[in-house]
């Protein structure tokens, strides 16, 4: 079960650190708000391993498991929500983009960021369903995310 957790937690700090990396890559400036919608997504994100950890705790106990699931889903949408209002921030009226980023790639990475949020509500009403059903449905989002969507379109559209 540990080794389950260390790779949860793997998982979830290169996804984190390659869409952090994304945004930023399209910015053109950094302002004082852009700073503090960052700075509250890293407190989400440093957050992440407390519920992981309650989460992994009571599945393996067989108690609890659906409180803590819905825990977890209930972080994990914060976090989502964080994403998004950082995105947004940034994105919305062009404020701090960079001037080469497509104006119909920043409507679909909106799109994707709320979309993200969205699904990470959902996984609350999962939770309640089951909890391995809920665990399931995370991975299936973290695989989503840890293979960068917001990069691969940019790039697939940038080569015709």
């Amino acid at each position: 079960m540990a080794l389950s957790r260390r790779l949860r937690g793997q998982l979830h700090d290169y996804r984190h650190r390659v869409n952090h990396h994304t945004i930023f890559t399209h910015l053109r400036v950094v302002n004082r708000g852009l700073f503090y919608f960052n700075l509250l997504l890293l407190m989400t994100i440093v957050f992440i391993p407390y519920p992981t950890e309650v989460f992994g705790e009571a599945l393996s106990r067989s108690r609890g498991a659906t409180t803590a699931a819905v825990f977890y889903s209930a972080t994990m949408t914060i976090n989502a929500l964080a994403w998004a209002s950082l995105w947004l921030y940034a994105s919305v009226g062009r404020r701090l983009l960079n001037w080469d980023l497509p104006e119909q790639q920043r409507r679909v990475s909106t799109i994707l960021f709320i979309s993200g949020g969205a699904f990470y509500a959902i996984s609350i009403g999962v939770a309640y369903i089951n909890p391995y059903l809920c665990l399931a449905f995370h991975a299936v989002l973290a695989i989503y995310y840890a293979f960068d969507p917001i990069s691969r379109r940019v790039a697939l559209e940038g080569n015709p």
